[in-house]
């Protein structure tokens, strides 16, 4: 084999220092007080607007959305009360709330910014921006927000619910047996359901009137034309 003695080859020196992840960003308020107040108004018009959506049951708890800033750390919510459910974009989530702790969540806000106050992990009620109530256009799929709904007297919907935890745990099957029988309350007739860990979802026949009462029905997360859904056996 020909040897080219101009070629000079040296070895690669190999950098393999472990890269370190940028530390989560937490947001500092100066004017904690006003923060707190502003929350206090914003939570005030989400849970009353949460009132007022249909629930399966006496217990059924309050869906509610939180845009926040920096980090959160979703798994501490509960320190306020809250309970995470759902990442919806890269600064909005969605959490639960039952009656108690709506009542904790606010007597959280209400000390925000006292002096004498000693609130665990706070720096998650400053990272918080804005709270709404889950509404009935938050579920409106793509289809029905530019399609809209049929016209017809009577026709097929697809209604995916919050996930509450995995297929047969005893809150997931708590959920099926109240919305099931809410459901059969309303007249609404079911054609088909898929209970999986990450998905719980009803195919139901519906009028008009019914479809509305499910756009504000706090167990469901988002409605979807029944066309754009292909079930799987």
């Amino acid at each position: 084999m020909a040897t080219y003695k101009h070629l000079s080859i040296t070895r690669e020196i190999l950098d393999n220092q472990r890269r370190t992840k940028n530390p989560p960003r937490f947001v500092t308020r100066t004017d904690l007080r006003g923060h707190g107040q502003k929350l206090n108004a914003y939570f005030a018009t989400a849970v009353g607007q949460a009132r007022k959506q249909i629930g399966s049951s006496v217990d059924a708890p309050f869906v509610l959305k939180l845009k926040y800033e920096g980090a959160l750390t979703f798994d501490k919510l509960t320190v306020h009360g809250l309970e995470f459910i759902s990442q919806e974009n890269k600064q909005l989530c969605v959490v639960f709330a039952t009656e108690v702790g709506l009542a904790q969540f606010a007597d959280h806000l209400d000390k925000l910014g006292l002096l004498d106050a000693h609130l665990t992990y706070k720096q998650i009620l400053e990272a918080i921006e804005g709270i709404e109530a889950w509404s009935a256009e938050d579920r409106m799929s793509w289809a029905i927000t530019h399609i809209g709904l049929p016209q017809d007297k009577e026709y097929k919907l697809d209604v995916e619910l919050w996930p509450v935890e995995v297929a047969n745990h005893p809150n997931r099957i708590k959920l099926i047996t109240a919305f099931e029988r809410w459901l059969d309350g309303a007249g609404i007739k079911r054609l088909d359901k898929i209970n999986l860990d990450s998905l719980l979802m009803y195919r139901v026949t519906v009028s008009p009137d019914q479809a509305q009462l499910l756009l504000n029905h706090r167990d469901a997360r988002i409605q979807l034309r029944s066309a754009t859904l292909a079930y799987a056996a």
